[in-house]
C-alpha cells in the first residue's frame, strides 16, 4: 500500500489586509509534518501556488527552505511540487537546482518530454504544472485556448497509457494546476474563472486511468462532479475573512496493492482566530465584547451594515475593541435603497494598512517595489503604535 497526502495553494508570503502570516505557515508546516509521521505517509503532493508571488518575500523563501530541510529528515519517501500560476517557473528552477534530491522533486514546468515521475517502481506521477506560453510552443497568431486544451489532452492521454514497470501496471496519479469547469469559487478568495491565460478546462477531457487527480488552483475544498477521485484540496489557510469559518483540509489517499483507493479528508486546525463581524454598531459592539470575554487573540474585519452613514467609523470601532482583539480592517456596506449608493467607503472607515494597500493598488507598482514599500510602511506603523503605547 502507498499512502499519499495531497495539499496545494499555500501562497507563502501572502498578507491578510497587510498583516504578515509567517507564524501561521510555520504552524501549518508543523501540523502537516506531524500528520505525515502519524499516518505513515509515503508521498507528499503539493499541486501549485507554493508562493503567492513570482518574487516571493524573503521570509516566504526562508520558510520554504526550512520546510525542505524538515522534509528531508522526515520519514517521508518523496515530496513532489508543481508550479501554479502564482509561482515563477524561473524562480522554482533555482530552488530545484538548490534543493532537489532523491526525496524532493520540483516541477517548474510540465515535463516537455511528456515523461512523468516513477516513484520506487510503485507509483507514477504525471506533474502538469501551470501551462505557460513557452510550454505550448505558441506561434504568432495561434489561439492560446485551443493550444492549451490540446496540451492538456496530450498529457492526459499519456496518463491513459497506463505506465508499467517490468511489464506490470502501476497506479498513476495526475497532478494538475488548472481551473476545471464546474468548480466552485469562494467569495473573496482571489480566484477567478480566468487568470491571465488560465482558462477553464472541461472535466470530460480527464481520463479515468489515474486512480487520483491531485488538483490545485481552487481555494475551496471540493470534488468535481460525482468523481470522488478528482479533488481540489483547497488552501491550508483562509485567504480572506470571507473564509474565516471554512474548514480547511488536506487529503489522504491510500492506494492498496490491488489498485483500489480510499480517500480521507484531513481537517486542518485554525492557527489564527479570524472573525468577520457584520452589522450595525450595536451588533458590532456585542460581538467584540463576546470576543473580549473569550480571551482569544482574534483578528477581526468589521463590515458596518447600519441604516445610515457613520462618521469616523474606524475610530469608533477601534475604541470598542478589547485589548485581545486585533482590528485589521473596517468597511462599510450600505444598501442602495437606504443610502443611494451600493457601497460607500472613506478613509475614516479603513485601517491605515488597508488605506496604504489601496494606494499601492492605484499606483500599479511592480511586485518588488510594492513589497519594499509595504515592509517600510509596516515598520513605520509599528514604531508609531509602540510610541503611542509608551506615552
Amino acid at each position: 500500500m502507498v499512502k499519499v497526502l495531497h495539499t496545494s495553494d499555500w501562497h507563502l508570503g501572502r498578507l491578510l489586509d497587510g498583516e504578515e502570516r509567517g507564524e501561521e505557515f510555520y504552524s501549518f508546516f508543523s501540523f502537516m509534518l506531524s500528520e505525515i509521521e502519524r499516518r505513515g505517509i509515503d508521498v507528499l503532493l503539493v499541486s501549485g501556488d507554493v508562493f503567492d508571488s513570482s518574487v516571493p518575500r524573503n521570509s516566504a523563501v526562508q520558510a520554504f527552505a526550512d520546510l525542505l530541510t524538515r522534509l528531508r529528515s522526515s520519514s517521508l519517501s518523496h515530496a513532489v511540487f508543481i508550479a501554479g500560476n502564482h509561482d515563477s517557473a524561473s524562480f522554482l528552477r533555482i530552488l530545484k537546482t538548490l534543493g532537489e534530491n532523491d526525496k524532493i522533486h520540483i516541477f517548474p514546468n510540465a515535463p516537455s518530454d511528456g515523461e512523468g515521475l516513477v516513484l520506487d517502481n510503485r507509483l507514477y506521477i504525471m506533474p502538469i504544472a501551470f501551462l505557460r506560453d513557452g510550454d505550448l510552443g505558441l506561434g504568432y497568431g495561434e489561439d492560446y485556448e485551443t493550444r492549451q486544451l490540446e496540451a492538456y489532452a496530450r498529457y492526459f492521454n499519456l496518463c491513459d497509457e497506463k505506465y508499467s514497470v517490468n511489464g506490470m501496471k502501476i497506479p498513476c496519479i495526475c497532478m494538475a494546476h488548472l481551473f476545471l469547469t464546474g468548480s466552485s469559487i469562494a467569495p473573496g478568495d482571489g480566484v477567478r474563472a480566468n487568470v491571465g491565460t488560465l482558462g477553464q478546462v472541461s472535466a470530460s477531457l480527464l481520463p479515468k486511468t489515474p486512480c487520483y487527480y491531485a488538483l490545485g488552483h481552487i481555494h475551496k475544498p471540493q470534488r468535481i462532479g460525482k468523481r470522488a477521485d478528482m479533488r481540489y484540496c483547497g488552501t491550508p489557510l483562509a485567504m480572506s475573512f470571507d473564509e474565516a469559518a471554512d474548514q480547511k483540509t488536506m487529503i489522504e489517499v491510500c492506494i492498496k496493492d490491488d489498485g483500489q483507493i480510499s480517500i480521507e479528508e484531513v481537517p486542518i486546525p485554525r492557527f489564527r482566530n479570524l472573525q468577520l463581524i457584520k452589522g450595525d454598531l450595536e451588533k458590532i459592539r456585542a460581538s467584540l465584547e463576546a470576543l473580549g470575554h473569550d480571551g482569544s487573540q482574534a483578528y477581526c474585519e468589521i463590515v458596518y451594515e447600519g441604516p445610515a452613514m457613520e462618521t469616523e467609523l474606524y475610530e469608533k470601532v477601534r475604541l470598542l475593541c478589547p485589548p485581545n482583539v486585533h482590528l485589521v480592517a473596517v468597511k462599510a456596506s450600505i444598501k442602495a435603497s437606504e443610502a443611494g449608493l451600493e457601497s460607500i467607503q472613506d478613509l475614516g472607515m479603513l485601517s491605515p494598512a488597508t488605506v496604504f494597500q489601496r494606494k499601492l493598488d492605484d499606483l500599479g507598482l511592480e511586485e518588488e517595489q510594492r513589497r519594499s514599500l509595504t515592509e517600510a510602511f509596516s515598520q513605520a506603523l509599528k514604531a508609531l503604535e509602540d510610541e503611542d503605547e509608551n506615552t
